[in-house]
């Protein structure tokens, strides 16, 4: 499995790993494979932000790590229109896990990643649980991963 993840700060993405490592394994499944981290404010960038949809263009899911990673300022949400333009492989899920400031996400708190991703036909994931232990879709393709059994 391709990922991307996108945070705010090394908490936030060490906590968008450790949660993907514990949801592959109370799966069953192997743990992601491939994984590309990105700090979001380097997205601002327009070398930076082409390079990553390279990057992001064979992803299997994208993590979202962190409050101002999936609270979308303009330049993200077009980085965003620009990857589903260009997208030519495969089921994409979005998923925002909660970074190191603590705080339960909802669908109500990440309302832009979930409509962008219900627009787009993506599937849309929120890790709710702060022990990492459970994964709650709030609308998904994601087909056999398990997580929405």
């Amino acid at each position: 499995m391709n990922v991307l993840i996108i945070y705010d700060n090394f908490s936030s993405a060490t906590t968008a790993v450790t949660t993907l490592q514990h949801a592959a394994s109370r799966a069953e499944l192997d743990a992601p494979s491939n994984i590309k981290p990105w700090r979001v404010d380097v997205l601002r960038l327009p070398v930076a932000a082409d390079e990553a949809l390279k990057e992001a263009a064979d992803a299997d899911l994208i993590v979202f790590a962190g409050p101002q990673a999936y609270q979308l300022p303009t330049w993200l949400r077009a980085w965003l229109e620009r990857l589903a333009a260009g997208r030519q492989v495969g089921d994409l899920t979005l998923a925002v896990v909660r970074g190191g400031s603590g705080g339960e996400i909802t669908g109500i708190s990440a309302p832009e990643l979930s409509s962008f991703a219900a627009r787009h036909g993506l599937g849309f994931i929120i890790g709710i649980d702060p022990e990492y232990g459970k994964a709650m879709p709030i609308h998904s393709s994601c087909r056999d991963w398990g997580i929405n059994d």
